[in-house]
């Protein structure tokens, strides 16, 4: 991956806050935390991870009003400042349609327990960005897929006080596993 070594602690612990801030409804604090995420695992510096953000901002937004060809298209660019910056060789469109991918089928499966689906897509969608076989990212997977599963136990309402920061460390953990099985899978 270039000049870029993951840091499986750090990242797991800046995905987990800004999803918590994203809960908390603080955007000052998640758009700090989702900079320093990307520049953590792409080498941007943080000004080059700010621009690139406003792209996958917008596919959010059309996440959330479910225009899922728009959600791609502006996807697609910031990809293409990460393909730019690290020099992968994947196609942007196509990691761009697997994100979105498991946006959507996040939200189709939030109730459900069974995340197999989602971490088969997580797989492949790490293992298209990073030039790794599928089979290679099959565990780190299950371990992204489960750390939604706690996020979403974590947001869940009626899940008592007491258990929800239990639910965010549970999400904390399964992260730097997965950034660690990540690491492991790409040589880095």
């Amino acid at each position: 991956m270039g000049n870029i070594e993951l840091n499986p602690v750090k990242l797991g612990d800046l995905e987990v806050g800004w999803w918590k801030a994203h809960n908390d409804k603080d955007k000052p604090r998640m758009a700090q935390l989702l900079i320093e995420h990307n520049v953590a695992l792409y080498g941007f510096a943080p000004e080059e991870a700010q621009e690139a953000l406003k792209s996958l901002v917008q596919g959010v937004n059309y996440h959330d009003t479910r225009e899922w060809d728009k959600a791609v298209e502006v996807t697609t660019s910031y990809y293409q400042k990460i393909k730019d910056k690290t020099g992968l060789g994947f196609d942007p469109k196509e990691v761009a349609k697997l994100e979105v991918g498991w946006w959507k089928l996040h939200d189709e499966l939030e109730e459900n327990p069974d995340k197999t689906r989602l971490a088969e897509t997580f797989a492949k969608l790490y293992a298209t960005q990073f030039g790794i076989g599928v089979e290679k990212m099959t565990k780190a997977g299950k371990l992204k897929a489960e750390a939604t599963r706690e996020h979403d136990l974590a947001e869940k309402s009626g899940t008592p006080e007491d258990e929800v920061e239990n639910h965010w460390d549970k999400a904390n953990q399964l992260l730097i596993e997965f950034y660690s099985e990540l690491k492991t899978a790409i040589g880095g």
